[in-house]
């Protein structure tokens, strides 16, 4: 019987410490394809460098409102502590409004 694409994965559970038999997997799971971390070795490096240079690139042809948004998505990564939302300059009443 193979595992059906509608069941829980908690059904997996049982093989918890061994090896899942291949017809019990859908066969929607067995096409994919992990290749691009399979092919190094462990002393390879994950490299975020050809997407670097095309963002690079990028920044430079674009005019100014697309090269804000380019930045602030960057902040968004390099800072993911900082946020860019401002709180609102006046205090808004929205209890119990009094009636002038």
């Amino acid at each position: 019987m193979a595992f059906d694409t509608e069941r829980c994965g908690c059904e997996l559970a049982r093989y918890v410490m061994s090896v899942i038999p291949l017809n019990e997997v859908h066969a929607m799971w067995t096409i994919l394809s992990f290749s691009d971390l399979s092919e190094c070795d462990s002393s390879c490096e994950l490299s975020i460098q050809q997407e670097w240079d095309v963002n690079i690139s990028r920044f430079k042809e674009v005019d100014i409102y697309d090269k804000v948004t380019i930045k602030n998505k960057l902040c968004e990564i390099s800072y993911p502590n900082i946020t860019t939302i401002c709180t609102s300059p006046n205090i808004v009443k929205t209890k119990n409004p009094k009636k002038v």
